[in-house]
């Protein structure tokens, strides 16, 4: 019994600190056009264009903004985590 306490204790931990690291996802959709979802610390998503090579873009979420290349990673970011 414990261990099972444990390994939930443990999961949950594990979710937790997955939701607070923000990352982006490039996608394609099924005609080919390319898309990013961006998930923020507070674990909601937004869907927004790539910008063009060698540019940046700055998104602003609900409770911060985000800067992001058109590699599709974060290069600099801004948020609160509260909701």
């Amino acid at each position: 019994m414990k261990k099972l306490i444990v390994f939930a204790i443990a999961a949950a931990a594990t979710l937790i600190v997955s939701a607070v690291e923000p990352f982006v996802e490039v996608k394609r959709e099924f005609w080919g056009k390319k898309y990013c979802i961006l998930t923020d610390v507070n674990g909601f998503t937004y869907r927004f264009n790539p910008p063009s090579a060698g540019s940046q873009v700055r998104l602003n979420t609900r409770t911060g903004w985000y800067i992001i290349d058109s590699a599709g990673t974060i290069v600099k970011y801004s948020d609160t985590g509260k909701k």
